[in-house]
């Protein structure tokens, strides 16, 4: 007896690439990178502890605005970024020794992008499954989807 497929599980990762010049060190950044469309609640957990390690694990509101937005973005791509890295991110410590904030926001919008894109196609997604719920609905009163 042949062993019954499992379905296959929809992807977790999407890819984005990014072309950036610095705005301090004029230097252009060119890569291709895959991002996790959505975080698991582990993941969760570990850019918290991140974003606290970033901070000294002191008390978020001590620290200055940039710091704890800094942090934030930093630990969310430090889970969210997965696979091959383009080698200017793993040079810089994964973005931790960048002098320009122009590329760590160009590499955080795109894995944000990733997730977004993610959400947008559930939410299309369910929005079919209603339409075909209301069709089959329709049909069980005797009348076709079309209305005719």
């Amino acid at each position: 007896m042949a062993p019954t497929p499992k379905p296959q599980a929809p992807a977790h990762t999407g890819t984005f690439e990014i072309s950036v010049v610095g705005e301090t060190t004029g230097q252009t950044y060119t890569g291709t990178f895959t991002a996790k469309n959505k975080l698991s609640k582990l993941d969760v957990l570990n850019a918290d502890r991140l974003f606290s390690e970033y901070l000294g694990n002191r008390d978020p509101a001590r620290a200055s605005p940039q710091a704890r937005v800094l942090a934030q973005r930093l630990a969310d791509l430090g889970v969210r970024l997965t696979g091959e890295l383009p080698a200017f991110w793993v040079a810089s410590n994964l973005g931790e020794q960048l002098f320009d904030d122009n590329v760590l926001l160009a590499v955080y919008d795109g894995a944000m992008g990733v997730e977004l894109a993610f959400l947008k196609e559930l939410k299309e997604k369910a929005l079919r499954s209603q339409q075909v719920l209301r069709d089959q609905a329709t049909l069980g009163d005797g009348e076709s989807p079309s209305g005719a």
